[in-house]
């Protein structure tokens, strides 16, 4: 197969981009969102699960932490 299917063309050019709007977003308006996740990202590759799981999942399920309604207002307490 030389091209992408619908699927990936939607995922690649719709999705994707929705999704990085919605992390910069989140990552400005709240200025321990980043080092949340790159400290997330980095407990899962020392667990050797960074190749089970999508840095785009890690994204969300730490944006699900800061939208709760209490936000972790530090980077340790977000545990």
């Amino acid at each position: 197969k030389n091209g992408m299917d619908s699927t990936e063309i939607v995922e690649r050019f719709v999705e994707a981009p929705k999704h990085n709007r919605m992390i910069s977003a989140l990552a400005q308006g709240n200025s321990v969102f980043a080092p949340t996740v790159r400290l997330v990202k980095t407990w899962i590759n020392h667990q050797m699960f960074s190749r089970q799981i999508p840095e785009e999942l890690i994204e969300l399920l730490v944006a699900s932490i800061f939208m709760g309604k209490q936000s972790p207002n530090t980077v340790p307490s977000a545990f």
